[in-house]
């Protein structure tokens, strides 16, 4: 059954990967000035586009768009991308052993620019290949590259070229600011869209759209998380006596279900998360064994040694809080990271000892701290829907001190689990 159940899960997976692409409402400007209205494909553009997918209709056939044959394209009424031939510099700010020169090496190039300030003055990005630019229009004039460049300076220094700032201040010159203002303006975006905003409000006049540049995404996710776990419980003294014992409770298997409630953090494009995820577990074991105890008769040691039963039962419902990062993350594809910490709510707890000596020493039942758990995990994310993870949990506590529980002193339980999670995204 469970093997039917893993087969049936992977299938759904793998098939769903290669049948879903995400088309949005968009539009596209050709050469003869037309505007034609449809859907194009969701892409976070991390580098500038030359092409793209667009489509007619949802159940049309997409067709691969591309620079020479685009004007203008858009997603929504957050990502607008124009073509012009501009001069830029493609290096990346980074010191190299041969960036020697703090002038630009500017080539005409025909490409794609994000619109991010369209007004009296624009402002547009560009990024290739981690070389990161922005470029500046007046008036609807051909965009002009805002030039900064690291550069080396003799054998071990470094220099900066800000000379967007001088051409800012030459062509932006507004009462708003001061040219004190200017030379710590940072080449940022953030920096970069407060001026031009502030421009076009106090000395450029005329409407303004500004940008986001990418799809607001989704702030809160729930998702369904069938798993297949193997738990494991282990029993350990850990006092320095000549009794030291671990107690190992057979391994099982079983299938659970649990379910994930997540919220994105709105900052570093939504690379970390935190959540909670409600998971019911279930874990039944016993095993025989020979315990070796230690007791004080009139201060007199006395060792003895019993077979014993050892009987572990729990059903509850878990409630891991904690954090999610994803380390690597496309428009497609994500591989995260994920640590927490563990809430119990127990519906059924039990931990017992039944000594097989006609004369037991050793006590019958046992009483525990409450848990700790934690949890270490690592997996992927398709289609930001689908999601596959390996995780480590492991819950562990002190048993009460007192007279001849296990002997004399301290032992402490530990419930190991790894599991294969399965996730579906459902909102």
């Amino acid at each position: 059954m469970r093997k039917s159940i893993l087969l049936h899960l992977l299938l759904l997976f793998a098939s769903s990967i290669f049948a879903q692409e995400k088309f949005l409402d968009g539009y596209y400007i050709n050469n003869d000035n037309e505007r034609i209205e449809g859907f194009i494909q969701q892409e976070f553009f991390i580098d500038n586009p030359n092409e793209f997918y667009y489509k007619s209709s949802e159940t049309a056939e997409k067709e691969l768009m591309n620079l020479t044959a685009i004007k203008e394209f858009g997603i929504g009424s957050e990502i607008r991308y124009q073509r012009f031939t501009v001069k830029m510099d493609e290096t990346i700010n980074k010191v190299t052993k041969e960036k020697w020169s703090k002038n630009p090496e500017l080539v005409e190039k025909e490409v794609f620019l994000k619109v991010i300030v369209d007004a009296k003055a624009s402002l547009f990005y560009y990024e290739k290949d981690r070389a990161k630019k922005f470029f500046y229009a007046i008036d609807g004039a051909v965009p002009e590259q805002l030039i900064y460049r690291l550069y080396r300076y003799q054998t071990d220094g470094l220099r900066e070229n800000k000379q967007y700032q001088q051409q800012l201040w030459n062509n932006l010159k507004c009462s708003a600011w001061s040219p004190k203002d200017l030379s710590q303006l940072k080449y940022l975006k953030s920096k970069l869209v407060r001026l031009f905003k502030s421009y076009n409000e106090n000395c450029g006049g005329g409407e303004m759209a500004v940008y986001r540049g990418r799809i607001k995404k989704k702030s809160v996710n729930v998702t369904l998380k069938p798993r297949l776990a193997s738990s494991f419980f282990e029993i350990k003294n850990e006092i320095e006596t000549p009794v030291l014992q671990t107690i190992d409770l057979p391994i099982k298997s079983s299938f659970q279900i649990g379910l994930e409630l997540e919220y994105m953090l709105p900052f570093n494009d939504q690379r970390l998360s935190v959540f909670a995820e409600p998971v019911y577990r279930s874990y039944q074991a016993e095993t025989t064994t020979n315990i070796d105890y230690i007791y004080y008769v009139n201060n007199k040691p006395v060792f003895g040694s019993e077979e014993a039963t050892v009987k572990v039962k729990y059903q509850g419902v878990e409630i891991p809080l904690g954090m999610r990062y994803r380390f690597i993350s496309r428009a497609k594809f994500k591989l995260f990271a994920t640590a927490a910490y563990g809430l119990d709510i127990p519906i059924e707890r039990e931990r017992t000892l039944t000594s097989t000596s006609e004369t037991p020493q050793l006590r019958r039942d046992f009483e525990f701290r409450p848990e700790n758990t934690t949890y270490l995990g690592l997996g992927a994310n398709f289609l930001n829907r689908y999601s596959i993870e390996f995780r480590y949990r492991r819950k562990e506590s002190l048993s009460m001190r007192g007279e001849r529980i296990f002997g004399s002193g301290s032992w402490r339980h530990s419930f190991h689990t790894t599991e294969f999670i399965f996730g579906y995204r459902i909102l």
